[in-house]
């Protein structure tokens, strides 16, 4: 009985790691979906940044779904500094 509770156990677990997985997931297709509708415009991806913060999603991960070419911290990123 105590070998059938543990693997019960585990399963229940490895659910539970599977369904936020999922979640996540779905959470970025739908963040995609909305990127690729949107044009480039630098305005318009910080837009859809800020959106997908408010849903719940690390800026990091925001900004590689709209320009996966982007890297944080970029040049373009940050203002230039007369000298």
């Amino acid at each position: 009985m105590n070998l059938a509770s543990s693997t019960v156990k585990e399963l229940e677990e490895e659910l539970s790691r599977l369904k936020r997985m999922y979640t996540e997931l779905s959470m970025e297709n739908d963040a995609m979906k909305a990127a690729i509708q949107r044009s480039g415009a630098p305005d318009e991806k910080r837009e859809i940044v800020q959106a997908l913060n408010e849903q719940m999603m690390s800026q990091r991960k925001a900004s590689h779904i709209v320009d996966p070419r982007a890297r944080p911290g970029t040049p373009n990123d940050r203002p230039m500094i007369a000298c």
